[in-house]
């Protein structure tokens, strides 16, 4: 609120509205943005306006996957037959990875 003129706004995954509205003269505008399904799936994978529980599940499972790639990894080391192709399909990966994150940086 400042004065006569105010407004609020609500957010969620891939949806937004906003209010604006004059005490004065009684009038008001509503904006609303529905950005679909992809818009509510790009949201939830950023994290963004879905709440604290939201931002925890995300965590959590980042701590997850990195400990289920590190207990592999460690495994990798103690399985013989399969190391040295474990390790080049790793560097392979991860020069792909550096390679498209190369071409998508341009």
């Amino acid at each position: 609120m400042d004065g006569d003129q105010g407004s609020f706004a609500f957010k969620a995954p891939g949806y937004t509205a906003d209010t604006f509205f004059d005490l004065k003269s009684r009038e008001y505008q509503i904006s609303m943005n529905n950005q679909g399904p992809l818009g509510v799936l790009n949201d939830l994978h950023r994290g963004r306006d879905s709440g604290k529980v939201w931002a925890w599940l995300i965590d959590v499972s980042g701590v997850f996957l990195l400990v289920v790639s590190l207990t592999g990894l460690g495994i990798l080391f103690y399985l013989k037959k399969v190391s040295v192709k474990g390790f080049a399909t790793g560097v392979a990966g991860c020069a792909l990875l550096i390679v498209l994150a190369w071409l998508a940086s341009k």
